[in-house]
């Protein structure tokens, strides 16, 4: 199984040093940024600030959730590296990614709590380069890996929600 991973990994990431967290940083102060050029506002009440907040606040929970799940079940959490467990508890039973899914919350929070229509776009570009350069290649990778298990998984769970 180890042998197997590595050649994935070989495959499927070569020399991928920049990770979705290392994005998501970069993205939230890009959405700053972009707020600063546009000067727009979407919203007169405040409300969708505290909203945003909330979501913001729920994708980290749910970030840091899903990474107590990984050490608990001792199972790699970085992406492409030999994982010993296919998680299919907690916030894994919803969505096949989490954390993911939650580093996206962050983001669309942010830009509600922002309430300019400019950074917007930055969630929909996390969310687009997450997908095609980590979700649909882990997927193969599972797939390869963990065989059935997975492909019944994937029946149960929807990708994201």
């Amino acid at each position: 199984m180890a042998e197997q991973i590595e050649r994935i990994d070989k495959e499927t990431s070569g020399d991928r040093r920049i990770y979705p967290p290392h994005v998501l940083v970069f993205s939230v102060f890009a959405s700053i940024v972009l707020c600063f050029f546009s000067n727009q506002t979407i919203f007169d009440s405040p409300l969708p600030g505290y909203f945003g907040a909330l979501f913001s606040i729920f994708g980290i929970w749910l970030v840091a959730y899903c990474r107590k799940l990984f050490i608990e079940f001792e199972t790699e959490i970085i992406p492409f590296k030999e994982s010993s467990t296919l998680l299919q508890c907690g916030p894994y039973s919803y969505s096949r990614n989490p954390i993911y899914l939650g580093m996206t919350f962050v983001l669309l929070g942010l830009c509600f709590q922002l309430n300019d229509p400019l950074p917007f776009v930055v969630p929909l570009l996390f969310f687009i380069w997450v997908n095609i350069c980590f979700v649909l290649p882990e997927e193969k990778m599972m797939r390869e890996v963990y065989g059935d298990e997975f492909i019944k998984y994937t029946g149960q769970v929807r990708r994201w929600l």
